[in-house]
This record gives C-alpha cells, sequence and structure tokens, in this order.
C-alpha cells in the first residue's frame, strides 16, 4: 500500500523576504525575535490546518536564503571571537553542571521514549506531521517506535534500541523525504550516544566495551552537530523555504507576532523570516561548538515559552530536544579528536 502524504510534510516554515525590501527592518525584527522568539522554535507544520504546504525549492538560491546563513555565519564568527577571548569553550563551569550530569543520559532516553510512544500510538513516525497509513507497514513502523521506548526505559538491549532508532530515522527518508529526515537528524545523536553511553552511565563515562571516555566526548560532539543539522534544516525547510507555512500559522496564532501585540505594524512575512533567520543561526551555531553551553541557555528560553500557548504537541514532541538541551548544557560540546591531557579533574570534560 502505498504511503499516504502526511499534512505538511515537507512545509518550510516562514517567510518572506519580498515584503523585506529593507534590511534594517528584518535586522530590527531579528534583534527582537531573539529576545522573544516564541515563533522561532514551534513546529509550525504541527498545528496548520490539514491543507498541504509544499516547499519552494527555487528559493535554496533565494535572497532569503542568502540572509539567513550570512547572519548565521556572521553569528558563528561573533562567538568564536568571544570565545578565543575567554580562552574557554566550556564557559561557564558552574558547580551545580557537576551534580547535573547523575543520570543524564537516562532523562534523554527516557524523554525520547516518551515522545516515541506517542507517536507510535497515533501512527506517527517520529514527530507527529509524519503520519503512517493504517496499514501492515504503518503498524510494523509503530511497533518499533514502542520497541526502542521500551529498550530505553528498561536498558534492556538499549544499545539494540539505538541501532533501530537509526534504522527508523532512515525510513524518514525513504517513505517521506531527506528533507524530512534531515529535520530529524538529532535522533541520530541520541541513537548514537545512547549506543555507545548505555542508557544506565554518563556521557562521559561509557558502559562497557567501550571504557574510553574520549569515546563519550565524540558521541556528546556527534549529538551536538546533529542536532544542529536538524535546527538548520528546520528553520530552512519550514521558514525559510515556505513563505505559506509560516502564514498559515501565523493566521491562526496571531499572538505569536510579539510586535503587533505591541501595537508595532510589523507583517507576519517579516517576523517569520526574521524567526527562520534566528533559528538559522542557532543551528549553525551548536554545529560550530562555540560557547555552547550559552547557545543552550539561550534556546531553553524560546522552547519552554511556546509551551503553555500551544497544544501538547509541542511539549511532547520536543522532549527529546529538551533532553538534549540538558545533555549538552551539562557536557558542553564534546569533541571529536581529544588528546589525553592531565588536568581534566576526572569529570570527562575536555582540557580547552
Amino acid at each position: 500500500m502505498a504511503l499516504a502524504r502526511p499534512t505538511a510534510v515537507i512545509r518550510p516554515l516562514p517567510v518572506i523576504a519580498r515584503v523585506f525590501g529593507g534590511g534594517v527592518a528584518a535586522a530590527v525584527a531579528a534583534a527582537v525575535a531573539a529576545v522573544a522568539p516564541g515563533i522561532a522554535y514551534a513546529h509550525e507544520k504541527w498545528f496548520t490546518e490539514p491543507g498541504y504546504h509544499p516547499s519552494d525549492l527555487s528559493l535554496v538560491l533565494s535572497e532569503r536564503t542568502a540572509i539567513a546563513l550570512g547572519a548565521g555565519v556572521v553569528a558563528v564568527v561573533l562567538f568564536g571571537l568571544i570565545q578565543r577571548l575567554i580562552g574557554d569553550a566550556l564557559w561557564p563551569r558552574l558547580r551545580i553542571f557537576e551534580r547535573m550530569r547523575e543520570g543524564d543520559t537516562r532523562l534523554l532516553a527516557v524523554q525520547t521514549a516518551i515522545a516515541l510512544i506517542y507517536m507510535a500510538v497515533r501512527l506517527a513516525l517520529l514527530t507527529p506531521h509524519l503520519s503512517l497509513p493504517q496499514a501492515p507497514l504503518g503498524y510494523v513502523l509503530a511497533a518499533a517506535q514502542l520497541a526502542i521506548a521500551f529498550s530505553f526505559i528498561t536498558r534492556l538491549l538499549d544499545r539494540a534500541g539505538a541501532a533501530l532508532l537509526i534504522l527508523v530515522g532512515l525510513a524518514v527518508a525513504v517513505l517521506f523525504s531527506p528533507l524530512d529526515a534531515l529535520q530529524l537528524a538529532y535522533y541520530g545523536g541520541i541513537a548514537i550516544l545512547i549506543f555507545i553511553s548505555g542508557v544506565g552511565r554518563t556521557a562521559t563515562a561509557p558502559q562497557p566495551p567501550v571504557r574510553d571516555p574520549e569515546w563519550g566526548q565524540r558521541a556528546l560532539a556527534t549529538l551536538r552537530v546533529l542536532s544542529g543539522v536538524a535546527f538548520l534544516f528546520i528553520a530552512l525547510g519550514d521558514k525559510i523555504w515556505n513563505p505559506d507555512l509560516g502564514l498559515a500559522f501565523l493566521e491562526r496564532y496571531p499572538h505569536f507576532n510579539v510586535f503587533q501585540l505591541a501595537g508595532v505594524d510589523v507583517p507576519g512575512e517579516t517576523f517569520a523570516l526574521a524567526a527562520g533567520v534566528i533559528e538559522t543561526a542557532a543551528g549553525l551555531l551548536l554545529m560550530s561548538g562555540f560557547l555552547t553551553r550559552v547557545v543552550i541557555a539561550v534556546l531553553l528560553v524560546p522552547f519552554n515559552l511556546t509551551v503553555p500557548f500551544l497544544p501538547a504537541e509541542e511539549m511532547i514532541g520536543h522532549l527529546p530536544i529538551f533532553g538534549i538541551l540538558y545533555v549538552l548544557l551539562v557536557h558542553g560540546p564534546g569533541r571529536f579528536s581529544m588528546p589525553k591531557r592531565e588536568g581534566s579533574g576526572g569529570t570527562g570534560e575536555p582540557v580547552p
């Protein structure tokens, strides 16, 4: 049976650069959106009407893409310079992070499991808008998500569950689109971290037979990069390459345009584009690894602000991301290549 195309499968969210005639207007909009970016991290495709909003791939090489990526590169350069001046990739080093390490991977696994159970019950694949058919294929994929959740919660065959999660993620690319798979790349990061560390261990103290803490740091770096990739393509796919989706979301939830609430007439197109610019920068910053703890602390604000104003999908669908933010806040960016040095204090943190 052919897989039914779900509502808003690849509709990128915001938005409009044609009304963006002045760069100043967009810069101001982006600056304010950075302070109160409610729309910036809402998954619009979860909450719009069933009408399908296709992504406009002709916008890939457009001015709006250049603006988003250009602003993101500027943010990466700025954070890189600040980190160089501070001289510490793990700044700020707070003692509370030491206490928060215990149970970090288990928290991530359980929150991921809750989201997977929710998706399986409603016959969706990893995310609410990727609907599965009421057919053998749909039931098999739903059962696979339940099996992964069971392994993550009970810690039985947790590495097998992590491997199965990677396969389910690949199924998204085959059954829906590569763009959908890229927007869910953070699930791949979760799977790799759990496969290396195991559910019952902290991220920097992997379970046997992978005993070397450096593998835990590599897994953390992979989680960070794949999460950044997901944020980047959510921003591009749902906010830069699809003007219609952003407008449809704002029509249904107009209070997310904080400018209009303040009595300032900023078109929804401009506000949605600014939101896409902010989220593009967030994705690139995560991928860069510069001042990751600062980036995560900033991201926690909009992700939590949207929860009270949207249906339950906003919180449940983002539970894996909340877990990722927690792990990266506690451990920092991780490292792909880490020569052993004395002075790490036995914490598993890389020495800058």
